[in-house]
């Protein structure tokens, strides 16, 4: 948004008796403003500035000086001056403080030029800045985008807006005021709404640009309301007012509504009209974006009919007779990519006999590399070698082979540390495989698996093939060293020996870098044919094995591990195959079996470091049968860190944990109290004491509100509720990292807020309302937290609403709950890729809509019982009736007014 005036008092006004010198001082500096030379006015006004502190005109020069700052994009400047000038501005201090918040505008601080704007309409509400500065506050929460907030400032027949543009009604502020009023509706979805505002508009005296940026809005709400043909209808219309104007404004509004149309009639399932609405941009004069746009849509819709050759020729067509177009090596890149797309749709066999596509590929990717001057050769490059690789394969033609080979090279040393770079290696290796370059191979095979731990995609696609590769070029090779480490490195990644967490492995391996075990299992088979006197054989037959589990066949692996057990009984790795043996049992569903597989482990192999974890599996089984097998869990449990030759882990403070969770889970509070009071003793004397810590305490306090006498000294419930805050309080003030610290600062608002309800001392919501904030301002804090949070938050600022005697206070509270209710429904302050939780925006949906009701607020509360209807549809016979009942209020009032 860009507001821009002059200082209206900044005209040429008398001095009065003052120097010559001091009049043609301003006056230049006044000269050179107004002339556009904003550099040379801002150092000629801060000299006058300096050089005449005493005189009247410091005001407006400041003033002026800070728009010189301001049309230089000097934000920063600007409100370091503005600030610093504020208090001695006299009559201009309301131009000041708009001024600045134009400056935050600029610097994206929407919230706080909203809130500057809103201060200065308050402050000064005969201010000639009350159209601009109300327009201002609007724009700021828009782009927050608080679009409800938007369209209250914009559309309250008493808020500054409306009232300031009634003198002004055909304005250039006025009118975008209301265009603005319909962007807010189309981003609530309130599309009928929407365009009632854009046909009143229409009535106005318009100016072409604004009528037409009117009929766009307009055209863009029916279309979001699935009106399509009235959208379409507008659309029409408007393009042809347009056809007979070429200024630029008009050119780019041209290439936005047919833009729009295209996309009306993909939504219409009128692909081909939608090609005809798109190819209006594919002239020289829509902007760069729209043609590329237009470019990209016409042949997606055309390959969405999969008629790709006809796509590259509609492609082909633009590149000649655009030579010269700004775009062209992207075009020419698509182009290419395009028939090596159409040539790998083909099947094996068809594709022997449609070589065309590859060269004609090809030819683009050539001129792309003769060019040279673009960031497209590399990847061009890659594309070459692609063709030229299919080509030499088909043909056994070793030419073609070696020089995709140099293309991928070219490409490998061209393109950045990324994962393209790392596919051009791997091809690159490939193609001297099949060259029988098995040394060279292998080096560029190996700077695969090494070089880019840093990109997921690489691990997970390439570093399994190229292991696999590795082996295949050791064994033409003969080279058992090689072989054993590539072997080595696949066992590794099937076998996390030295992981803490032994579960990582019988979950599949979800970061596993053999992307095809199949293939792997080919691999590892040949090995076992070639070096059947290898000391890793029984290894590598356990990687074979390890496929299965990949696959998630966990029967299959089962079944191997008992043959492996078989054959090699006395192998070093029996207690761990038999581990694995007995996990593969569980995952594969058969919990009887592997019931009896752990407990025969324990028994058997009680030195293992596995022997632990299968106790506590144990545990496990009985704890997820529930009910009366809670005892046997918890029993179990114990053993997990009662046995003397195990190690205190963190596995056997888990134990602890889960002990006091299976004895709160048959009601035993005290015994849970006590088992989560040792475990933070223990824990307490860790060095650094444990991250678990936390977790304890949540759970120690939970216990204490479940039972008045689990709490030492105790004499009634309220000591247990004062406890749990006490227990909770250590979470944030130990360990202010944790990601429990958000859910215990929400407990606690939860427990101040029944002792609230309890005592009847309005303190502990007031209290209740501190610990909620903290939540919600938590950087920890997910939405679902903050949502609860909120909500939270909200119920007791209106419990505390009760309590006041002043109406003014109960007034501010009851808006300050209806805040936080909102802040929930409308998602404000969701981060980004966060999203909301649905059943606390529809409990923070009813709480609002029963408070606005209360408070009489009927449009509220309709806004929130319609948002409901799909928030909640399983009540949709109660808040159509909420609707309908509050209809019948507003026409009742209505009737009254008139």
């Amino acid at each position: 948004m860009v507001l821009f005036a002059t200082l209206g008092m900044a005209s040429r006004v008398c001095f009065g008796a003052v120097g010559a010198a001091e009049i043609h001082a301003y006056e230049v500096a006044q000269n050179m403003f107004y002339g556009g030379s904003y550099e040379l006015a801002e150092k000629e006004f801060a000299e006058f500035i300096k050089n005449h502190p005493d005189s009247a005109k410091v005001p407006e020069a400041v003033g002026l000086e800070a728009q010189c700052r301001y049309r230089q994009n000097k934000f920063d400047e600007t409100l370091a001056l503005l600030r610093e000038r504020l208090a001695g501005a006299g009559k201009l201090s309301a131009e000041y403080r708009y001024w600045i918040a134009e400056c935050l505008f600029q610097k994206a601080d929407y919230a706080g030029a909203a809130m500057t704007f809103a201060q200065l309409l308050s402050d000064s509400p005969a201010s000639a800045r009350r159209l601009d500065a109300s327009l201002g506050e609007a724009f700021a929460r828009f782009k927050l985008g608080d679009f409800r907030r938007t369209v209250d400032l914009l559309a309250q027949p008493k808020g500054a807006f409306q009232q300031a543009a009634q003198t002004r009604m055909d304005d250039d502020l006025a009118v975008r005021g209301h265009l603005l009023l319909g962007e807010a509706h189309l981003g609530l979805k309130q599309f009928q709404s929407g365009e009632e505002v854009m046909t009143r508009l229409g009535d106005r005296n318009l100016r072409p640009e604004l009528n037409w940026q009117r009929l766009y809005l307009l055209a863009r709400l029916e279309a979001a309301g699935q009106r399509l043909d009235d959208a379409l209808q507008t659309t029409t219309n408007l393009l042809g007012k347009l056809a007979a104007v070429t200024n630029l404004a008009s050119l780019n509004l041209q290439a936005d509504t047919a833009a729009l149309q295209g996309e009306i009639f993909e939504q219409k399932g009128l692909p081909e009209a939608a090609i005809l609405a798109y190819e209006r941009n594919l002239g020289a004069s829509a902007p760069v974006a729209r043609r590329q746009q237009a470019l990209q849509q016409t042949v997606m819709l055309t390959l969405a009919q999969d008629r790709i050759g006809e796509a590259a020729r509609r492609l082909e067509s633009f590149v000649t007779q655009n030579p010269k177009d700004p775009v062209l090596d992207l075009l020419r890149l698509t182009l290419g990519e395009l028939r090596l797309r159409e040539y790998y749709d083909l099947a094996e066999e068809p594709r022997r006999n449609m070589t065309n596509l590859l060269a004609k590929g090809r030819v683009q990717f050539d001129q792309i590399i003769v060019n040279a001057g673009t960031q497209f050769v590399a990847k061009a490059q890659m594309d070459r070698g692609w063709c030229l690789w299919e080509q030499g394969r088909l043909s056994a033609d070793t030419n073609r082979i070696s020089d995709s080979l140099s293309a991928f090279q070219a490409a490998a040393a061209q393109l950045p540390h990324s994962e393209g770079q790392a596919v051009a290696r791997f091809k690159l290796a490939d193609c001297q495989f099949m060259l029988d370059r098995f040394s060279g191979a292998l080096t560029n095979y190996w700077l695969v698996v090494t070089n880019y731990p840093d990109s997921a995609a690489v691990q997970s696609d390439l570093v399994g093939q190229a292991l696999h590769q590795i082996v295949r070029a050791s064994i033409q090779l003969e080279d058992l060293s090689n072989a054993d480490q590539a072997v080595q490195k696949i066992l590794a990644d099937y076998s996390p020996g030295d992981l803490n967490d032994r579960s990582l492995l019988l979950y599949g391996q979800a970061v596993s870098r053999l992307s095809e075990p199949g293939k792997a299992r080919d691999f590892f088979g040949d090995f076992c044919k070639r070096f059947p006197l290898s000391e890793m054989l029984p290894e590598v037959e356990l990687a074979i094995v390890r496929t299965y589990e990949q696959e998630g066949n966990w029967a299959e692996a089962a079944r191997l591990y008992e043959q492996w057990i078989a054959r090699h009984g006395s192998h070093r790795s029996r207690p761990n195959v038999e581990f694995d043996r007995a996990w593969a049992n569980y995952l594969a569903g058969n919990e009887t079996n592997a019931f009896a597989l752990f407990t025969n482990f324990v028994a058997q192999f009680p030195a293992s470091p596995f022997s632990q974890q299968a106790q506590y599996w144990v545990a496990d089984y009985f704890y997820r049968l529930g009910g009366p097998n809670y005892e046997k869990a918890e029993e179990n449990y114990q053993k997990v860190y009662l046995n003397a030759n195990w190690p205190q882990s963190e596995l056997a403070f888990q134990a602890r944990m889960m002990a006091g969770r299976a004895a709160y889970a048959r009601y035993g509070y005290k015994d849970a109290a006590n088992y989560f009071r040792n475990l933070i003793t223990e824990l307490a004397k860790l060095t650094p004491p444990s991250e678990m810590l936390p977790e304890a305490y949540s759970a120690l306090a939970d216990t204490y509100v479940r039972d008045p006498e689990v709490v030492p000294g105790s004499t009634n419930i309220l000591d247990n509720y004062n406890e749990a805050i006490v227990v909770l309080g250590k979470i944030p003030r130990e360990f202010p990292t944790n990601a429990l610290v958000p859910l215990a600062w929400g407990q606690m608002g939860a427990y101040y807020s029944q002792l609230a309800g309890l005592t009847h001392d309005a303190t502990y919501y007031v209290r209740a309302g501190n610990a909620y904030n903290a939540a919600i301002t938590n950087s920890l804090a997910d939405a679902t937290c903050r949502g609860i949070a909120e909500v939270g938050l909200a119920d007791s600022l209106e419990k505390q609403a009760e309590f006041a005697v002043a109406p003014n206070v109960r007034t501010s509270l009851l808006r300050e709950a209806m805040e936080h209710y909102l802040a929930v429904v409308y998602g404000r302050g969701l981060r980004e890729h966060e999203v909301a939780d649905p059943f606390w925006v529809k409990k923070a949906a009813v709480g609002a809509a029963r408070l606005a009701e209360e408070q009489q607020q009927w449009t509220v509360a309709a806004g929130l019982y319609q948002s409901l209807l799909e928030l909640a549809p399983t009540l949709r016979k109660t808040w159509e009736l909420k609707l309908e009942k509050l209809g019948q209020l507003q026409a009742q009032i209505q009737s009254v007014k008139d």
